[in-house]
Formats: structure tokens, C-alpha cells, sequence
């Protein structure tokens, strides 16, 4: 497991009409082995800071640092993204598999079928994404992530384009694997009632530009496990909600 830790995290973007800070004194803790969402508008830089956390954007101002990891520099960190990114070139057992090396080896292939087990497409290891349902393409994704066995899970609304069953289910296996793996989670969402749900803490988020306003804490006011028809559950995304209006903006030309 590791922690995360960001101070005055600044990014700017550069427009026709000049610079555009997406992020601006983001400062950010997240503890080795929570589960912490972040809920926030569209075009408050979400993904943008999701991105930084990853490594995928090494273009910013502050500090970005990982505590308690294994490794010495950065943790290993999975990352899913809002659409399963599946390469369609390569079957299921493929696109897992490259995760971890380029060359298919057999220990590989044992652990890629075990995790397929694991996320329920156990049949459908040669089957190829263009073939899968949006809801299956989004297991492989899981599963592509959850392999390296990371010590720091990054996911980008993840159940955005599922239909609600679905994404209830894939809500459930994210928080069994979480309890198995023990890992870090951090989740970006614009849903109040799914960061509710599933973390341990809500940090809000306003745009214009993009920081953390607010924190709702859960985890004494909503133990584990939690009934998805819990009525406590829609208080608490009304307070998170509550907390945000008054920063809403409409009309940002800045995508997260």
C-alpha cells in the first residue's frame, strides 16, 4: 500500500485566449489503504490531477509524493480509465496480458486466466473488445489494472457509461477487490451518491479554478458494509451536494 500526498498542485493549460489554470492549490492526502473520492463538476480537472498522480502528465507546479510505498520511487499505480482503452487489435487474454510483458509467457497467462476467473470472463479470454458488451470491456479493464497488482488504484469514472445494474455490479467487485488487495483508491466521480457509496471520504472539488473545497467524512457516520438502499446514503450525497452548489459554475471551456 501507499499513501498519496500533493502540495499546491498547479497545472495550467495554454488557449488561444492565453494560459488556463486547471488546478490551483490542490493540496491532497490520501492514506496508505483508503478508499477517497473525489466528486466534482465537469471541467473541474479531475482527470487532469488523476493524471498527474499517474505520471501521464508530468507538466505541473507543487509537489506530488507517495508515502509508505514498497518501492523506493513511485508505487505501482493501476489506472481505469472513464472508457476501457482496450486494444482492439488483441483478444481479451491479450490486452491483459500486455500489461504485464509484450511477450506472452505461460506464469503470465496462468495469472491473466485467474484474474478473468476473478472478474467473471473466464469464457471470453479470445474474444476480441469489439465482441464484449461496454460492460465486459470495462471487467477487462479492471482486471488489466488490478493484475499489476498496484499499490495505488486511480479510477476515472469508471461506471459513467454503464447502464445502473451494471455499474452497481462493477460498484460491488471494486469493493471486493479493494478489500482483498488492501490497496489505496482514489475514485473521480461526478455521481454524489456513488462517492458515498464506496469511500472512506468525499473530497469536493469546484472549477475555475480547480481545487478542493470541501471534505465529508464517512466512515463514522457509514460503516461497512453499506446497503445500497441505505437512506442514509441519500442524506449524505445531499450534504456533499450542498457543499459544492455554491461553487457551481455553468459554461466552463475546460474539460476535465
Amino acid at each position: 500500500m501507499a499513501g498519496i500526498r500533493c502540495l499546491g498542485l498547479r497545472k495550467v493549460f495554454s488557449s488561444s485566449r492565453g494560459p488556463k489554470a486547471v488546478l490551483e492549490g490542490v493540496n491532497l492526502e490520501v492514506k496508505s489503504g483508503e478508499f477517497v473520492a473525489i466528486l466534482g463538476p465537469s471541467g473541474c480537472g479531475k482527470t487532469t490531477l488523476l493524471n498527474i498522480l499517474s505520471g501521464l502528465d508530468p507538466d505541473y507546479s507543487g509537489q506530488v509524493s507517495f508515502t509508505d510505498s514498497r518501492s523506493p520511487t513511485r508505487p505501482t499505480i493501476g489506472y481505469v480509465f472513464q472508457e476501457p482503452r482496450l486494444l482492439p487489435w488483441m483478444t481479451v487474454r491479450q490486452n491483459i496480458h500486455f500489461a504485464l510483458e509484450a511477450t506472452p509467457s505461460p506464469k503470465v497467462g496462468a495469472r491473466v486466466q485467474s484474474w478473468l476467473r476473478r472478474v467473471g470472463l473466464a469464457d471470453y479470454y479470445d474474444y476480441y473488445p469489439n465482441q464484449l458488451s461496454t460492460g465486459m470491456q470495462h471487467r477487462v479493464a479492471l482486471a488489466r489494472a488490478l493484475i499489476l497488482d498496484p499499490e495505488v488504484m486511480l479510477l476515472d469514472e469508471p461506471f459513467s457509461s454503464l447502464d445502473e445494474i451494471t455499474a452497481m455490479s462493477m460498484r460491488e467487485e471494486v469493493l471486493e477487490l479493494w478489500k482483498e488487495q488492501q490497496g489505496t483508491v482514489l475514485l473521480v466521480t461526478h455521481n454524489p451518491l456513488e462517492a458515498v457509496y464506496l469511500a472512506d471520504r468525499v473530497l469536493v472539488m469546484a472549477a475555475n479554478p480547480g481545487r478542493i473545497i470541501a471534505e465529508l467524512e464517512l466512515t463514522g457516520r457509514l460503516p461497512r458494509p453499506r446497503d445500497p438502499e441505505d437512506r442514509r446514503l441519500w442524506e449524505l450525497s445531499r450534504e456533499a451536494v450542498r457543499l459544492l452548489s455554491p461553487h457551481l459554475r455553468l459554461g466552463s471551456a475546460v474539460s476535465d
